[in-house]
């Protein structure tokens, strides 16, 4: 891994790609509890209040939404299946996921429940070309699912559509340099599919995408679209000082996300081993 820098403990990689596995708790209880898959169900929220962490797709679509109290989730979808979350379980299995794709690239960095950067750079002398290199990648996430969900169950090893299965729909994978145009490639991707965003045409995909996918807080977002401003391209076609005085720091890091000019990459460090506890 030549091409890898070096600094301190951690490494760098300009090049990303985004592991993506939406709602990975539900997912995570779904292959436990495999009947859980036609039923609505929501994950309580792991802080102990009683509020709707998050909800299955069947649960969304007879209204169920995160934040809302028991009693009123339950008045929305009567049959709602409630579950306590385990979040130890839900960490022992993002672990094994983590070390599965450090097999892969010494460059993984984890950001939150259900999605991880992994560092691309030098692969392709080892893998082959980006679809190859993506392929390993998604091969990754397979093995780091483990026993609970099969070969397949999480995400497809090729971006040709997979065969359908409860499980593929958990998994999408994005390709681009920074891990704000990986992160926008990952959900731009099918359910068990990747989007590949090449540098040529890397500023012309983030131009035609939503501003949804900017990090920014629910107001700021009400705002832009108070503003009519439904693409990055619509952000950027204003000069990037006007957005700085209408939204601060924040308008500043968006015009310039949207804007191509932040490559921000992907930084890991060493992933120590597991440790097993057995009882004989």
């Amino acid at each position: 891994f030549g091409v890898h820098r070096l600094l301190g403990p951690m490494l760098h990689s300009d090049l990303a790609v985004c592991v993506w596995l939406p709602l990975y708790p539900l997912r995570c209880e779904e292959e436990r509890r495999p009947w859980l898959r036609s039923q609505p169900t929501a994950l309580l929220s792991p802080d102990g209040i009683k509020r709707v962490w998050m909800g299955s797709p069947l649960a969304r679509r007879m209204g169920v939404r995160p934040g809302v109290t028991v009693s009123q989730a339950i008045g929305l979808c009567p049959p709602l299946v409630l579950l306590e979350p385990d979040p130890v379980w839900y960490d022992e299995r993002i672990a094994r996921l983590l070390l599965a794709l450090s097999h892969v690239s010494p460059v993984v960095e984890p950001v939150e429940l259900g999605r991880a950067f992994v560092g691309v750079d030098g692969l392709e002398g080892l893998y082959g070309g980006p679809e190859r290199v993506m392929a390993a990648i998604a091969a990754a996430v397979v093995e780091g699912a483990g026993e609970a969900g099969g070969a397949g169950s999480i995400l497809s090893t090729s971006s040709a559509p997979p065969a359908p299965s409860a499980g593929a729909a958990a998994g999408r994978l994005g390709w681009g340099r920074g891990k704000f145009t990986a992160w926008v490639a990952a959900t731009r991707a099918k359910p068990g599919e990747f989007v590949i965003v090449g540098e040529k045409g890397r500023l012309a995909f983030l131009a035609s995408q939503p501003v949804a996918v900017l990090p920014l807080d629910p107001d700021t977002h009400r705002r832009l679209q108070r503003l009519g401003l439904k693409t990055l391209g619509n952000l950027t076609a204003l000069p990037e000082a006007a957005v700085t005085s209408q939204f601060g720091r924040a308008g500043r890091l968006a015009w310039r996300l949207a804007a191509g000019l932040i490559l921000d990459p992907v930084t890991g460090r060493e992933v120590p081993e597991p440790i097993t506890a057995a009882l004989d």
